[in-house]
């Protein structure tokens, strides 16, 4: 599934909210490995995050065309 929006912060900034798609794998990784090192109270360690890039990317690119599934992420200048 796709989405997208923007939402304007109170702040002024701009708040971009849209599903993850193959384009995004390489850094959904790098996001993920770094929160799990980060706390101790996520699903997976730092070090058992092993997912190749190309899988994250065949795993985005089969939910963007998913009619029920969605990894949704927030973006900011």
């Amino acid at each position: 599934m796709k989405y997208k929006k923007e939402a304007a912060l109170r702040n002024g900034e701009t708040l971009l909210l849209r599903s993850l798609g193959a384009q995004d794998a390489r850094e959904t990784i790098r996001v993920m490995k770094r929160t799990a090192g980060e706390t101790l109270y996520m699903m997976r360690y730092e070090d058992e995050w092993t997912i190749t890039e190309e899988k994250e990317r065949e795993m985005l690119a089969d939910m963007e065309h998913a009619p029920k599934a969605l990894m949704l992420d927030a973006f900011m200048d």
